[in-house]
């Protein structure tokens, strides 16, 4: 086994075990139980989200050096940016949901991932995930956002230029509900 093998197998056994750890204090503490299929789905989903962030040493989007520099319209003050993304996976039928809260001044206000069922369709899983990003911005006491996701779809659907998609039509009104409870909201197709 080369040692590029062994770390990637260190870092799911660790993020295994952590997650297996949690798991064991919310069945003590708060009486829920999950099934063990999530708890390796979210096992994965910590050992990726954590690949992601040591890929750039800790350097914000806007101060990468691989070209991929952040090049969106500043923000007004009190503003957050919502930035959400959905990677999934058909054949154990999981969704990896992730957000990304940042303020006017590009500082990382929140950063969370969760795990969803995924049935196929990739605007839907898309869809939850912003909906579970504006439940996060609305923790954090966002009151004008700036939704930003990379499905084309679902961003017309919010911003009500498309009605086309009629499967995920429940999870767009409840975006447009949740919507309702900031003072300022936009939604953009990055």
């Amino acid at each position: 086994m080369t040692t590029q093998q062994k770390n990637v197998k260190n870092e799911s056994v660790a993020a295994l075990l952590w997650v297996i750890w949690n798991a064991r204090n919310k069945r003590l503490f708060e009486g829920k139980q999950e099934a063990p299929a999530r708890l390796v789905a979210r096992a994965e989903s910590v050992v990726e989200s954590f690949k992601n962030a040591r890929q750039y040493n800790g350097l914000r989007p806007d101060q990468r050096k691989d070209g991929k520099e952040n090049q969106g319209h500043p923000l007004p003050n009190g503003w957050l940016k919502v930035n959400i993304d959905a990677a999934m996976n058909a054949e154990k039928q999981v969704a990896r949901l992730r957000v990304v809260i940042r303020d006017w001044n590009k500082n990382c206000i929140a950063a969370a991932i969760n795990t969803s069922r995924y049935f196929g369709n990739v605007a839907m899983a898309e869809a939850a995930a912003m909906e579970w990003g504006l439940q996060v911005a609305l923790r954090v006491g966002g009151t004008s956002v700036l939704l930003e996701s990379d499905c084309h779809e679902v961003v017309e659907l919010i911003n009500n230029k498309d009605s086309s998609m009629a499967e995920i039509i429940w999870v767009i009104s409840e975006i447009l509900e949740i919507k309702k409870s900031f003072q300022n909201f936009k939604a953009q197709h990055k």
